[in-house]
């Protein structure tokens, strides 16, 4: 799966977790005015996450290409080349999930470097520069989606959907639960965001592990799922974007595979004004 982040009209792109180490380090952006791709400089590592601090794209996590393995965080700093600038974090993780707050970004699950799923979430403090652990969550995942709201943080794990309270999330005096499970997601792999009260969901895997072509909005307020779309083709983890054009809203489909052997380079648009 591919990790998606959305800075102003720029959308940055990941190259996923395929097999080709070097496919997967490579990130792409996305300029919305000009509907123009470019790819910037390779990576320094792999199965990493893509992450929002002070304004500056940094990825998180991985697996690094120079020293083997560990928990790289690497800035690129718009002058054609990443480098080191934040501190690693406590736990060694890759294919992890992430979402940036404010002064925050928070990263949970992935793999550790024994390729165990892991359950615990930490928490960059960018004015300060620290990390620190909080409440862990409810199992192991990898591989996850996740969504971010104005006041909550929603993870699909397999074919669940927690929600946690940002503000008990960042708050390291408490050591209390804070993930909820808010609902059962169609599909397992799909792609997810947030929009206006909504989760929205494209595609994923169902029981059958057949790949799946819906897109999807659940209600959080009313609890309650509807279709609002329809992919060309079943798609399983892709990723998702909502972009405000000047006349409508957007949900982009970007990437994912139809099958374990067939990854889509194909970007896909839902007009969400039409269906919400």
């Amino acid at each position: 799966m591919s990790n998606v982040l959305q800075s102003g009209s720029h959308i940055y792109v990941s190259g996923g977790t395929v097999l080709d180490e070097n496919v997967a380090r490579r990130v792409f952006e996305y300029c919305v005015h000009e509907d123009q791709w470019r790819e910037l400089p390779a990576s320094p590592c792999y199965y990493f996450t893509l992450a929002l601090v002070n304004n500056c794209v940094t990825t998180i996590g991985g697996v690094s290409v120079i020293r083997g393995g560990g928990a790289t965080n690497a800035l690129y700093n718009y002058n054609g080349k990443w480098c080191r600038h934040y501190p690693d974090m406590p736990t060694s993780r890759s294919s992890c999930s992430s979402a940036s707050s404010e002064r925050y970004v928070v990263v949970l699950g992935g793999l550790s470097e024994d390729e165990d799923a892991l359950d615990t979430v930490e928490v960059l403090d960018t004015d300060r520069l620290a990390w620190y652990s909080v409440a862990r969550l409810p199992r192991p995942v990898a591989f996850a989606a996740c969504a971010l709201s104005a006041d909550a943080m929603y993870v699909v794990g397999g074919e669940c959907v927690w929600g946690g309270n940002i503000k008990a999330l960042l708050d390291s005096r408490d050591p209390g639960p804070v993930w909820t499970e808010v609902t059962v997601v169609p599909g397992m792999y799909c792609g997810c965001t947030h929009y206006r009260g909504r989760l929205l969901v494209a595609g994923g895997m169902d029981s059958s592990f057949n790949a799946l072509s819906t897109v999807r909005a659940f209600d959080i307020q009313n609890h309650r799922w509807a279709t609002i779309g329809e992919m060309s083709t079943p798609n399983t983890c892709c990723s998702l974007s909502v972009i405000d054009h000047a006349s409508h809203v957007s949900l982009l489909v970007l990437g994912g595979r139809r099958s374990m052997a067939y990854i889509r380079d194909v970007v896909e648009a839902v007009n969400l004004d039409s269906c919400l």
